[in-house]
């Protein structure tokens, strides 16, 4: 599920199976983008144009440990050198390139781009209408990656992101902030090296977060900067004694500080230990296995595990996993001034899961059933003079999701996944906010006289935005329809237009913030043929 503010540069953050945002890793070319200030990883600040490839892992407790109890979500940038300039709806303009650059043994690439959008737009919300202002938003970046084989078993890559935004901050549709104004700019940096030995695996990373946050609202007198840094070592040996198993150990040292208005500086040191075992028992039944450890001096210390067997079948699975997860908390949990709670623990989710696949000729389906029981989440809760962060919520979480794609004919393939979610709140007993009842997907994809063509449709279902009395905030279901063409005029040169929101639908993601309506943006990419 994709939460926005409103418009190109609202704020966007993603959950897994209805849980919190926090709860879900998201990694740019296995670079951490979590800020540790809040536990949450804001989309709007890696641009479009270095987003290639999504891939999705539901078991990344042990590798990633606090935050990614629901999964991790990993986006990996392209490696051709290519030119894209893009137009579009609401003042929308951007251009962004990569190139190869020849170097004595190196494969290096550097990206570039801007983009700016006006972002104001109309909306009607409850028969309410009106426009949406202060939305603007500016964005530069430039990127480098690098990689070279120093001899036949040693490698070395290099990946480095700056990118530097400029927003309007519009508010809530009845609470706007015209003058409300956010710059925030990110750097990215990962240093690894891999040797590669009989029956052993070695690598050692190091990698940095480090962000810079500037907010002013002058209606409410606000001014404040949050300064963040983040790095991290990581040492790793893969070894296979027998042919039937496979070692991974992991050691880890984190740094987490920061410098606020809202906070006095603050600095943290987290050490961390996984062992992960790989089994295969026979020819059809394999088992996989591992513990993690993270320990943070005088504040905490939390043990994860995760175990699970594969039946593999003729064209296809059975699986079932269970283990736990946990997430820190946060600097500003423990800091903020005034509200900080230093005493909080970290939030517990365990955990079962059983998966069912089958390949039916041009057909893949699949059936996932799990359930989650998540106690120690932290809320803010009212006190006598201020609000301050509690382990007082538990929550359950059952899903059932249902996965279809393949050909339906010679020109039409497609894809599709519908998702139930029991979500419930288990200290007010009521369904967990912004946990929809139901999710589905549908996608249809055809290739006809050289151009490319698709259409999708998004359903998201019900979900309450507040607690209240006497009647909770409910916010509606809703379909969003889109689609797009894409045609290579010539080998060099691809033409693409797309339209979001087709139906011109008036929705939110995030209660009080109205989605722009319909939408069309036209791209042309040059190619650089090697």
């Amino acid at each position: 599920t994709l939460r926005t503010y409103g418009g190109l540069g609202g704020l966007g953050t993603v959950s897994i199976d209805g849980g919190l945002t926090s709860h879900t890793k998201i990694l740019w070319n296995d670079i951490d983008l979590t800020s540790p200030q809040n536990g949450e990883t804001d989309l709007s600040q890696i641009p479009f144009f270095l987003f290639d490839q999504i891939s999705i892992s539901r078991t990344a407790a042990l590798s990633y440990g606090s935050g990614s109890i629901d999964g991790s979500i990993a986006i990996s940038s392209s490696t051709s050198s290519r030119i894209d300039v893009t137009t579009g709806s609401f003042g929308r303009k951007s251009m962004a390139g990569q190139i190869k650059i020849p170097t004595m043994g190196w494969n290096t690439k550097v990206g570039f781009g801007k983009l700016n959008s006006k972002g104001d737009f109309p909306y009607n919300n409850k028969g309410n209408t009106g426009k949406i202002g202060n939305n603007k938003f500016d964005q530069s970046f430039i990127s480098l990656g690098a990689n070279r084989a120093i001899s036949q078993y040693w490698f070395v890559s290099l990946q480095s992101l700056i990118t530097e935004q400029d927003r309007g901050i519009p508010g809530l549709v009845f609470s706007p902030s015209p003058d409300a104004h956010r710059k925030d700019e990110l750097r990215l940096f990962n240093l690894k090296s891999i040797w590669q030995l009989p029956r052993h695996l070695l690598s050692i990373s190091s990698t940095s977060r480090n962000s810079d946050e500037h907010y002013t609202n002058p209606q409410y007198a606000v001014d404040s900067k949050h300064k963040l840094e983040s790095s991290q070592i990581e040492l790793g040996w893969t070894t296979s004694p027998l042919e039937s198993i496979e070692i991974n150990q992991k050691l880890f040292l984190k740094k987490e500080t920061i410098s606020s208005t809202n906070t006095d500086s603050i600095r943290r040191i987290i050490q961390s230990y996984a062992n992960t075992l790989r089994w295969t028992l026979s020819q059809n039944i394999s088992n996989q296995s591992g513990i993690r450890f993270d320990r943070e001096k005088a504040k905490f210390s939390a043990w994860t595990w995760q175990s699970g067997f594969e039946y593999q079948m003729k064209n296809g699975s059975i699986s079932i996993m269970g283990g736990n997860g946990f997430r820190y908390p946060t600097f500003n949990d423990l800091y903020w001034n005034p509200g900080g709670n230093s005493s909080l623990l970290p939030e517990m989710t365990n955990w079962i899961r059983a998966h069912w696949d089958r390949q039916l000729r041009k057909h893949y389906l699949s059936l996932r059933i799990s359930s989650k029981r998540s106690k120690n989440l932290i809320q803010w809760a009212p006190g006598e003079n201020y609000w301050r962060p509690q382990n007082i919520a538990n929550t359950r979480r059952n899903t059932i999701t249902i996965t279809l794609h393949g050909v339906l004919c010679k020109l039409i393939r497609y894809s599709s996944h519908f998702s139930y979610n029991y979500a419930k709140d288990l200290t007010v007993n009521k369904p967990l906010r912004y946990a929809p009842d139901i999710l589905g997907f549908i996608s249809l994809e055809t290739d006809s006289l050289f151009v490319n063509g698709w259409i999708q449709a998004r359903y998201v279902g019900q979900r309450i935005a507040m607690y209240s009395w006497p009647k909770d905030v409910t916010m509606e279901p809703y379909l969003i329809l889109s689609g797009g063409i894409k045609w290579p005029p010539t080998q060099r040169v691809t033409i693409l237009l797309s339209i979001e929101n087709l139906l011109n639908l008036n929705y939110m993601t995030v209660n009080g913030y109205p989605e722009p309506g319909r939408s069309f943006s036209l791209t042309i990419q040059f190619k650089h043929q090697n």
